[in-house]
């Protein structure tokens, strides 16, 4: 089997099964920022920032090719995760 007979038949059924069909729109990208700028907005330190990041609790993307990025959503579902309740 080569190649092109194999992929055709996944990519069908990756649109079957998310209901998303052959013509589905394309994600947009997500949004991300440098460990420095996390840092502020969650008002931490840099190395604090970077510890969350090894314990996954902040997703990066490693592949950035500009140092260690982190996704901006993961960084709002961390505060919701984490918020304070008075």
């Amino acid at each position: 089997m080569n190649r092109s007979t194999h992929v055709a038949p996944i990519a069908a059924l990756h649109a079957r099964n998310t209901g998303l069909g052959e013509a589905a729109a394309p994600r947009e990208p997500r949004l991300q920022a440098s460990v420095k700028k996390v840092a502020t907005i969650l008002d931490y330190s840099e190395r604090f920032v970077r510890e969350l990041c090894t314990r996954g609790e902040l997703e990066t993307n490693d592949r950035a090719g500009r140092g260690l990025r982190i996704y901006l959503d993961s960084v709002a579902a961390y505060q919701q995760r984490n918020r304070s309740v008075p």
